[in-house]
């Protein structure tokens, strides 16, 4: 998993300055449904890929980092690709794909795609692709509108949990009742005091994947 975060990163940073920048949006819960998002570029047949690269999501080396979509990703000007390959992976292993047909010779600069959480191990026959948890002919890369869904409010228990932790030190040291000295130095004794909520709740160890 942590080979194939770096392929991607590596994959993305050769784009460019002139890439073109895909705006990725969707419902999914990260960490809890997906870990990355990877993207691919198919000729015509939609069984050669043209360009292809794998945004993480989670990441514990060398520090923990959590990034919830939408995600923008760059990704260099094939302007000969004709079909747009987004998909969800968790693991390593893909948990949904969705196709988007690239007109002859269009940018996909700007563009916005989503992923749909009801889509979640849904397959389509070659030429269709998942909408609204529904087989259908896949759209052309642009044509929804340019909609961003978003996970709810609640889906990275994670990161909420780590707010709450933060209030709860927030309202500790201003307390009346508190002694803020000793607060201020119990924190700063601490070896995790500046660690990241998603480091702390999802990377113990640094550069173990949960």
């Amino acid at each position: 998993m942590a080979t194939l975060a770096l392929l991607g990163v590596a994959l993305l940073a050769c784009a460019g300055d002139d890439a073109d920048r895909l705006r990725v949006c969707g419902d999914l819960r990260v960490p809890g449904d997906a870990d990355a998002v990877r993207v691919a570029l198919l000729d015509e047949a939609l069984e050669g890929e043209v360009w292809s690269g794998v945004h993480p999501l989670l990441t514990c080396s060398p520090r923990g980092s959590l990034e919830q979509l939408p995600v923008e990703i760059a990704l260099p000007p094939r302007r000969e690709a004709r079909w747009l390959r987004v998909s969800a992976l968790a693991d390593g292993e893909e948990i949904l794909v969705a196709d988007w047909r690239v007109a002859r010779g269009q940018s996909l600069d700007g563009v916005v795609v989503s992923l749909d959480a009801r889509c979640v191990d849904t397959r389509c026959p070659r030429g269709q692709s998942c909408l609204a948890g529904t087989c259908a002919l896949a759209p052309t890369a642009g044509d929804d509108g340019g909609s961003c869904a978003t996970a709810p409010s609640d889906a990275a228990d994670t990161t909420d949990g780590g707010d709450a932790d933060a209030s709860v030190v927030s309202d500790a040291s201003g307390a009346p009742e508190a002694d803020t000295t000793e607060a201020s130095d119990a924190a700063d004794a601490s070896p995790d005091a500046d660690a990241t909520p998603a480091e702390d709740a999802l990377c113990p160890t640094p550069g173990v994947l949960p």
